[in-house]
């Protein structure tokens, strides 16, 4: 792939030798996003849903509680001969039943019920078989998904040990990112086709630091180092290190098909709508399907965004193309799936506003107009297992 590697970049002060930017200035606003919103669609989709909340300190975080699922595992060898009762191997059966929880096998219409409390230690059972539906020939295939139905409890019970799933404390920290804007006087007096030459090259500026941050959001890594640097160093982290749970490989062309099937096991997750985040060659296929077989809305504007929908079960998904997918062969093959409102942009504001800025920057000794664009914030992600990601795609 082609990389601009022609132009020549600086980390000096751009003087009036430098051609000026033909440019037409951009309009800079106090919300970044809609500086051209659809130069980076997914950020701009992330920031206009009203997810901005400020942090008073540079680490934050909040309790995860994990719903309680639906489904277990069953483990053990494949039934031939006859059915099993005793020390059967479910895996996730301890932490989601207890005595008298009914589990049905859609593969045979069977429905058992568990006689015993689960053992803890490897998560064996003894259970009731053929409970309410079912016969002797109803065998458990290993791998067989079961469905947790309500207990079936006698009357006059004793009410056994509560069912719980451990918080865990899920920390995020902010980071600090910085883009410096000089150029000289003589510079900034000349007369240049596409305006004020500061204002320009800060608009470039503005630009820049919106695309990165795009990036960040998807890519970002989360790191605090207090070793290496004389202050303490910290980054704010990305949805590719968060989403962990819903991950699938497909490493092939996907089908109309695929497609159906992985959003319908992400929505046992997430009920309500979301974005699908692609490539434009992903972009490009659905396009083609949508030929009489899959409902595709073309030109809705939010706030500026143009923005194409899908409809898969029923339900509405914003597509959005992003661009970073674009530009390299592994990441056209990914696809991010993101529920609305599962995150913040947390600005650090308490005795300072450190949200992102443009400082000028006055030194009485320069003949120089500098400033820079600052800020300090963090992402914070929720609800990790309402989120999915798909790689591997071929086209």
């Amino acid at each position: 792939m082609a990389l601009p590697n022609a132009v020549t970049y600086s980390r000096e002060i751009r003087d009036s030798s430098d051609a000026i930017s033909q440019e037409k200035p951009l309009v800079i606003s106090d919300k970044i996003w809609l500086n051209d919103p659809n130069e980076t669609q997914f950020l701009s989709w992330v920031l206009q849903q009203d997810v901005i909340e400020s942090t008073e300190n540079h680490v934050f975080g909040h309790l995860e509680d994990a719903p309680f699922p639906m489904w277990v595992t069953y483990t053990g060898s494949t039934e031939t001969s006859s059915q099993q009762t005793d020390n059967i191997s479910i895996e996730g059966v301890m932490a989601r039943c207890a005595a008298g929880s009914r589990l049905y096998n859609p593969a045979t219409g069977e429905v058992m019920r568990l006689t015993l409390d689960p053992d803890s230690a490897n998560e064996t059972q003894t259970v009731a078989r053929n409970f309410g539906r079912g016969v002797s020939t109803d065998y458990l295939t290993q791998g067989q998904p079961l469905m947790i139905l309500t207990p079936a409890m006698y009357e006059g019970f004793t009410v056994g040990k509560g069912m719980t799933n451990a918080r865990v404390f899920k920390a995020f920290c902010t980071g600090i990112i910085d883009y410096p804007v000089k150029i000289t006087g003589t510079e900034n007096a000349e007369k240049a086709r596409g305006g004020n030459p500061f204002e320009v090259a800060l608009n470039k500026s503005w630009t820049l630091a919106k695309k990165q941050m795009e990036a960040e959001l998807i890519f970002g890594a989360e790191e605090q180092d207090s070793s290496t640097y004389t202050y303490n160093m910290h980054a704010t982290g990305g949805l590719y290190d968060f989403i962990q749970t819903n991950v699938w490989t497909v490493d092939a062309v996907m089908t109309r098909f695929d497609l159906h099937d992985i959003i319908g096991e992400w929505r046992l997750f997430n009920k309500k709508a979301g974005a699908i985040i692609c490539s434009g060659a992903f972009k490009d296929m659905v396009v083609e399907w949508a030929y009489g077989k899959v409902q595709y809305n073309q030109g809705t504007k939010v706030d500026g965004i143009d923005i194409q929908q899908v409809l898969i079960h029923g339900t509405h998904y914003d597509l959005i193309e992003c661009d970073l997918f674009n530009q390299e062969p592994v990441l056209m093959g990914t696809v991010l799936l993101v529920p609305y409102g599962k995150y913040s942009y947390r600005p650090l504001i308490h005795y300072e506003d450190r949200d992102l800025a443009y400082l000028p920057i006055n030194e009485d000794e320069k003949d120089q107009n500098q400033g820079h664009i600052k800020g300090e914030y963090g992402w914070e992600f929720f609800e990790e297992e309402t989120f999915g990601m798909i790689t591997g795609l071929e086209f």
